[in-house]
């Protein structure tokens, strides 16, 4: 059985920083290779014009999802050692409408900015500046926007659980047809070849 830094209750140590970094660094050039280090492919998807971010992004997601649940399986891993994020309603619904509106307007997300400025992007570093006021901001009210943050608190909730499913039965059908979406999107998106990024 594994133990992770989360469930020895060292995520927030020194010793946590290093490989923090490494995979930080890691997953930072596989998003540069997958084309997130420009503005212009991430908005893409937005007007419909390029579908790389929907691609990268779902082909992640099934990895991760069939890779962790395989080593769930195995008893490689347990669920107690991941940190899993508590359900909280209005949190999501606000942070969303937040995100979705910066990442459209700027064309970047945090993760991808960093790429961004590291590729020689100087809006990036505009972006990031403006991420970095606007979590200090955050930070100085948050006593204010609390009680809406913290509305519909549920604690760690499964959408296989809120579907009353199995887990194995929701992971095969999610990967299906994440598969499924993948293909369809790759065969006959008609604009997937008409676009230049840089």
């Amino acid at each position: 059985m594994i133990n992770t830094f989360f469930s020895n209750g060292a995520l927030g140590t020194p010793a946590a920083y290093m490989p923090a970094l490494i995979i930080g660094a890691l997953f930072g050039l596989c998003l540069e290779k997958g084309g997130f280090g420009s503005s212009r492919r991430l908005t893409g998807i937005f007007y419909f014009k390029d579908m790389v971010v929907f691609k990268v992004m779902f082909t992640a997601v099934i990895t991760a999802m069939l890779g962790l649940q395989t080593l769930m399986y195995f008893g490689v891993i347990a669920e107690p050692s991941i940190s899993l994020t508590p359900t909280m309603y209005g949190a999501h619904l606000f942070a969303g409408l937040m995100f979705g509106t910066g990442f459209a307007m700027g064309g970047w997300c945090p993760g991808t900015a960093a790429v961004g400025l590291v590729s020689g992007k100087w809006d990036a570093l505009i972006f990031l500046g403006g991420v970095t006021l606007g979590s200090v901001l955050f930070n100085e009210m948050y006593s204010i926007a609390a009680p809406i943050l913290k509305w519909g608190y549920v604690g760690v909730v499964h959408t296989y659980e809120s579907l009353n499913i199995g887990q194995g039965l929701f992971v095969a059908i999610f990967a299906i047809g994440g598969i499924i979406s993948l293909c369809v999107v790759e065969k006959f998106w008609p604009w997937r070849k008409s676009a230049s990024f840089k």
